[in-house]
């Protein structure tokens, strides 16, 4: 009888036990905004899922803008640069300062497989170019008008970003990679350690 007993307390402990993890990994909110929109969020590690329903329908405007959005949240922590020969670039008030060696790397693995559909490949080999220039010492700074360029480094490179409005270094970065019914993208949040956010850019994959 004990032992029957021991097994029971067991397997529902097993069960509990199964079951609050579930709830952890697992978890679903609604928030209704108004009498216009409701949002079903469902949380799943790293992953979100919403369900953006258009409570007026069609009625309103003639669109109904309900539709489907999955996030999947990543976190970069910045810290300081560990090489000798850096490079800065400076865009809206924020310096970002990268491993030249690395952005070379970088740049050549692109022309190589011209994969990024956002960059041209003039753009690309006129970049190259100022690196170049920049690592003979013949220019003292190098620019980059392309945003997409600039961020695929920010996402798979070492960086270092300072925030010269709040004069404040980014400690980490909160990226967001969405898909929607009709868009995709990456969206990108730039904290500092007072956990405010200096920065947020939104760049769009694909739209419909």
């Amino acid at each position: 009888m004990k032992i029957r007993l021991f097994f029971l307390i067991l397997v529902i402990s097993l069960v509990s036990c199964n079951s609050r993890n579930s709830t952890i990994k697992k978890r679903t909110e609604t928030k209704i905004f108004g009498d216009s929109l409701k949002i079903v969020y469902t949380y799943s590690g790293d992953t979100i899922f919403q369900k953006r329903t258009d409570l007026k329908g069609k009625a309103n405007n003639g669109i109904d803008e309900t539709y489907d959005v999955i996030s999947i949240w990543t976190t970069k922590k910045l810290d300081t640069l560990d090489c000798d020969k850096k490079i800065k670039i400076t865009k809206n008030n924020l310096e970002y300062t990268f491993c030249l060696n690395s952005v070379l790397k970088q740049t050549q693995n692109q022309l190589d497989k011209r994969t990024e559909i956002k960059w041209s490949k003039d753009s690309i080999v006129s970049f190259k170019k100022e690196l170049v220039l920049f690592r003979k010492g013949k220019i003292s700074n190098v620019s980059s008008n392309n945003y997409y360029m600039l961020y695929h480094f920010v996402k798979n490179l070492e960086v270092a970003i300072f925030d010269q409005s709040t004069q404040t270094n980014v400690s980490e970065i909160r990226m967001e990679n969405y898909i929607t019914n009709f868009s995709g993208g990456n969206i990108y949040y730039l904290i500092n350690k007072k956990q405010d956010t200096v920065a947020k850019y939104n760049l769009s994959d694909w739209m419909k």
